[in-house]
């Protein structure tokens, strides 16, 4: 007769439900829009289905167990106060400062679980197995290593705020910055606002997590490293690096973003291009192919430079008709 133990090591693993990618994604929601505050899962709010969900993100490190400081009152809308009592503080009961209500409350009343930006950052980087250290480029914005595809290297980023273009094109031109070739970056939310830098690829974080046998596991979409936008974007910017034109204007964004919060600070774009043309010079002359210095056209420095501040969420400080772009 077999035992317990037995029984239990013959059996296949058992699989998180049907239901999981929505439950990790009303997490990631939490946290896309939290600012640096975590996201909790209280008991109460999860499903019975949903239980398994919980324990393979919990063997992962993505939740981590704690008790609550408080639970809402029973009789209004207050959050109460938790007191113990017992000799080794094992009884537990809530005070409400609003109205004054008493109650017992037992330990699974008190359980959440905790998910946070940095440990959603690490969580990622162990999944995928992104290489190097793990910094932030912004408030909304993780910088998790870079990964290796043949002979390109693609950096891997962590975002969040994507849907609002503003928050979303200032994270971009932080990541343009911290960027040093290829970009990829991972939106919390399924639906974000696109790019400017041809540069930076963004997928979904949701749309990289899969399952496989009992566990959540990474992994990258097709498009993502292959795609024919990808493709696209590459062999644009090779063109780019041999017009010496071209690469005169990318070197032109290049210093006006270092600048954009400094002395282009509270100017328009003609502004800051007629600044520009007069005080930097250097930043607007190229070697044409043939060895002679040129200069980049009014309309490429006033293009560029609108570029950069809509990549900075400044599309009110692009100026009207005469000068638009």
């Amino acid at each position: 007769m077999k035992n317990k133990a037995d029984v239990k090591a013959m059996a296949p693993p058992r699989k998180p439900p049907e239901g999981w990618p929505r439950f990790l994604q009303g997490i990631l929601d939490q946290l896309d829009i939290g600012g640096s505050d975590p996201a909790f899962l209280t008991n109460a709010g999860i499903a019975p289905e949903a239980r398994l969900c919980v324990s393979h993100l919990m063997a992962q490190g993505l939740l981590s167990e704690e008790l609550a400081p408080s639970v809402a009152c029973i009789s209004c809308d207050g959050m109460t106060t938790i007191r113990r009592t017992g000799a080794k503080g094992e009884k537990a009961s809530a005070l409400c400062p609003c109205c004054g209500t008493l109650f017992q409350v037992s330990g699974a009343d008190l359980r959440r679980w905790r998910a946070d930006w940095n440990r959603l950052g690490l969580w990622v980087k162990n999944r995928a197995q992104i290489k190097g250290e793990m910094e932030n480029v912004s408030s909304l914005g993780l910088f998790l290593g870079y990964l290796a595809r043949g002979q390109e290297r693609f950096e891997i980023y962590l975002a969040r705020s994507l849907t609002d273009p503003v928050s979303a094109q200032q994270t971009y031109s932080a990541i343009s910055q911290s960027m040093n070739g290829s970009g990829i970056v991972l939106s919390l939310a399924r639906v974000f606002s696109k790019p400017t830098n041809p540069g930076i690829a963004v997928v979904s974080l949701a749309d990289c997590i899969a399952l496989s046998d009992a566990a959540f596991e990474f992994a990258w979409p097709d498009h993502v490293f292959g795609g024919k936008d990808q493709a696209k974007q590459r062999a644009g910017l090779a063109r780019a690096q041999n017009d010496p034109r071209q690469k005169q204007k990318e070197s032109l964004k290049a210093f006006v973003r270092s600048k954009i919060i400094g002395i282009f600070a509270d100017k328009y774009h003609h502004q800051i291009a007629a600044e520009i043309r007069k005080n930097h010079a250097d930043q607007i002359t190229y070697e044409d192919r043939s060895g002679k210095k040129q200069l980049l056209s009014n309309p490429m420095i006033l293009a560029s430079v609108a570029e950069v501040m809509r990549e900075n969420g400044l599309e009110d400080w692009i100026s009207g008709k005469k000068h638009a772009v």
